[in-house]
């Protein structure tokens, strides 16, 4: 709170805070000014549109009709606001048109664009009488539509368009930013007749006096011009409501303390262009929309009329109302938080106590003619300046939120840091998305749709429990890649096949490694072309996946990692191990070289997971029998850049890959029962001899690949092709114990197998 009295002091004496009077929207049912981020818009919202007369007492164009009677035509959704009106204002630059009506014969000044659709509306033909320009109607005059004693301006104004409407704008500087801008420009009165409690006061008429204008008040304003209303509609669109008590606002002119963002906007816009905005597929879009907004804002109301908050530090002089604000007195409001009076003390303590008799002597005013503020600071400054008590003299790295905070909090914490300190307070911004139920309808109590974190994750009477780990695969894979994220059973449960997939994925790997050791010593030629390709991409995959942390991408994470375990270890590697793991001896080198390898896979997936779901991660880890920690959090694990090969890779995936493929084509997903020809150029031939050193061969790494029993390979200089192959079904007899076709005879084992299990029985013996 003291940070926030001495940055309101340090921001003022910039000269960037400031007290006026200016048209803000004004919420009834709060009593209390609105920023632009209090506001909920309701596109269905139900207003009335007039078109309605005003007579011109002074016409500047001549013709043969200035002894007739003409009016200009105004069109307004906010008829309340008539008896405010202090101009009429037109476009220099648009075309105007003095029509006749078919019906009255009267005469009427509008847009010439807007004929067609005026005559439309009020059902009668309209017959041109003059055009001219808006500039020309410079110097006319009309009657006040409900004070006709008044004799009012028609002037210009660039805002104004001949897209709908009339044209012609009816000019209430109380209760709009446009027409305050008109008024200033030409020294218009600024006249509010609506108290903080929207009603229509005293100074308006007793007929209107306590008339709520959004109420009974507008139907009495409607009476009263009844016979100069042309057209009444009901009009629906976009309004701004409160958002806290979710009734419609006014606009309305009252004294309030504001930040002068014209003179802070272009160094926060040049400062955006350094902020990264994550996810980066929506960086542009976002920081464009940021952008827009900064350059369209208006000055930053800041006071609020509420007496729960941080007071504004500011005293008055009652004779003058003169704001008091003085260096001297913010110190000494904040000796009193010091003294433990309490964050209430503005409140609590009388006017003597708030400022000492030697500084009221300092001020020259007498004691009796001075009274407290009873504004406070609008929240989106409370939250804007939390920087400043939070960073000290840094910059924060990262700031999250929703997509709204780009009017909110992030808006106001840019301003906030530029004006004190001509800074951003972030380096980077993390915009993630709002849930929405299966039918992406927004989430409220009202339609009893709400999905509470506790009931995924514990259970209810209608959901069943997920668990933690789910819940946070599912802010990793959908909360942090849409705006609108939808939260449903089903949903939730693909994010569950998905944490159970990574679960029975590494489960395998761990029941694996049993009996393997870290300090296992793998020679370089141990590791079969599976292995090694496997490693390559584990290597990309965990190279991928540390940049996507570093720039924030979570939703890809969740994503490669369910692909890259289920399409490359659980479908390609783990059929291709499997032999050598079950059948193998214990301490043969390729099986060690296998075990070697599912342990890195162990090590790079679950740390990548472990941030998104370390439950999972943790029970992964303590099932591991290789492990030097009792967390996985205090484990480190660095990926080996030898693995890195292209060539291999691209052999593989246009060799290997791609022959499996076809063969798979041709004879189905059994391929275990078939013998193979493969013949390949020479190139790739003295690649695969690795595989299979012998031409011929019922147990090799080619025989391990492609899930066969026999492979014969040839090299041969081939037109255009890398490979071709032929197949037929083996002779062979199922062995028993590995179940490959490589038996001589039925019922017994193959030579392999024969070898392996005489020693192990021969071993038992010994033991």
């Amino acid at each position: 709170m003291k940070k926030q009295l001495t940055d309101f002091y340090c921001l003022y004496k910039e000269g960037l805070i400031f007290r006026d009077l200016k048209p803000v929207y004004w919420s009834p049912s709060s009593r209390t000014a609105l920023a632009e981020a209090e506001l909920e818009y309701n596109k269905n919202h139900k207003s009335i549109a007039i078109i309605t007369k005003m007579e011109i007492k002074y016409f500047t164009i001549t013709g043969n009709f200035n002894k007739e009677k003409i009016y200009a035509l105004i069109w307004t959704t906010t008829p309340w606001t008539l008896p405010c009106n202090q101009a009429i204002s037109c476009k220099a630059n648009i075309s105007y048109s003095l029509v006749r009506s078919s019906s009255n014969n009267e005469l009427y000044v509008i847009a010439s664009k807007l004929l067609e659709d005026i005559s439309q509306k009020l059902n009668i033909t309209l017959e041109v009488i003059r055009n001219f320009l808006g500039h020309e109607l410079i110097g006319s005059k009309y009657y006040h539509p409900l004070f006709e004693d008044y004799l009012l301006p028609i002037v210009l104004s660039d805002y104004v368009s001949d897209d709908k409407g009339t044209g012609l704008v009816h000019i209430a500087p109380a209760h709009g930013p446009e027409d305050f801008v008109v008024a200033l420009k030409y020294k218009l009165p600024v006249k509010s007749f609506v108290n903080k409690l929207g009603c229509y006061t005293e100074n308006v008429g007793s007929d209107l006096n306590g008339h709520f204008v959004l109420g009974t008040g507008q139907e009495i304003v409607l009476k009263k011009l009844e016979n100069k209303i042309l057209h009444c509609e009901e009009y629906i669109h976009s309004y701004p409501y409160d958002w806290r008590t979710k009734k419609p606002v006014i606009l309305r002119a009252s004294h309030q303390w504001f930040i002068n963002t014209d003179k802070i906007k272009d160094k926060a816009i040049e400062l955006l262009e350094d902020v990264k905005i994550y996810p980066k597929s929506n960086n542009e879009t976002h920081k464009k929309t940021l952008i827009s907004q900064l350059k369209k804002r208006p000055y930053w109301c800041i006071s609020r009329q509420r007496v729960w908050g941080v007071p504004i530090p500011v005293f008055y002089e009652k004779s003058t109302e003169k704001a008091l604000v003085d260096e001297s007195i913010i110190n000494h409001l904040c000796d009193l938080i010091d003294k433990n009076k309490g964050f209430d003390f503005w409140w609590q303590l009388p006017v003597k106590d708030l400022i000492p008799s030697s500084i009221i002597e300092k001020l020259g005013i007498m004691e009796e003619n001075i009274s407290k503020g009873q504004d406070i600071l609008d929240i989106w400054f409370d939250s804007g300046i939390s920087w400043s008590t939070v960073l000290d003299d840094k910059i924060a790295d990262l700031y999250l939120e929703g997509v709204d905070q780009f009017t909110g909090w992030f808006q106001s914490s840019l301003i906030t840091s530029v004006a004190l300190r001509n800074r951003s307070p972030y380096k980077s911004l993390y915009v993630h998305g709002f849930a929405v139920d299966e039918n992406k309808q927004k989430m409220s109590k009202s339609l009893g749709n709400v999905i509470y974190p506790d009931d995924i994750v514990k259970g209810s009477k209608k959901r069943k429990a997920y668990g933690i780990d789910v819940l946070r695969w599912w802010v990793v894979c959908h909360a942090s890649r849409e705006n609108v994220v939808e939260v449903s059973d089903s949903t939730l449960q693909a994010c569950t096949d998905e944490v159970q997939k990574i679960r029975s994925v590494l489960r395998y790997a761990v029941s694996i490694l049993n009996d393997f050791s870290e300090n296992e010593k793998i020679e370089k030629n141990s590791l079969q072309i599976i292995d090694k390709y496997l490693l390559h991409l584990l290597w990309k995959y965990g190279i991928s996946t540390q940049q996507m942390y570093e720039n924030y991408h979570f939703s890809k994470i969740g994503i490669d990692t369910v692909n890259f375990l289920t399409n490359s270890v659980s479908s390609l590697y783990y059929p291709a191990i499997k032999d050598r793991l079950y059948c193998e001896f214990e301490n043969n080198p390729s099986r060690r070289a296998a075990q070697f390898v599912l342990l890195e896979i162990f090590n790079v997936v679950t740390r990548n997971v472990a941030p998104m779901v370390p439950h999972l991660a943790e029970e992964l880890y303590d099932s591991l029998s290789v492990k030097k920690e009792d967390s996985i959090f205090k484990t480190c694990h660095t990926i080996n850049n030898n693995w890195n090969n292209d060539t291999l890779n691209d052999f593989v995936e246009k060799v290997l890959l791609s022959v499996k493929k076809d063969l798979h084509k041709s004879v189905g997903a059994n391929v275990a029962p078939y013998k193979i020809w493969l013949t390949l150029t020479e190139d790739f031939y003295k690649i695969i001899s690795n595989m299979q050193p012998d031409a011929h061969k019922m147990k090799s790494e080619l025989c391990d690949f492609f899930q066969i029993s026999d492979i014969e390979v040839d090299v041969e200089n081939l037109s255009g092709k890398n490979y071709i192959f032929k197949f037929e079904k083996s002779s062979l007899f199922v062995c028993d114990r590995c179940r490959r076709f490589s038996a001589d005879k039925e019922y017994e084992l193959c030579n392999r197998c024969s070898s392996v299990v005489g020693k192990i029985h021969k071993e038992s013996l010994i033991n």
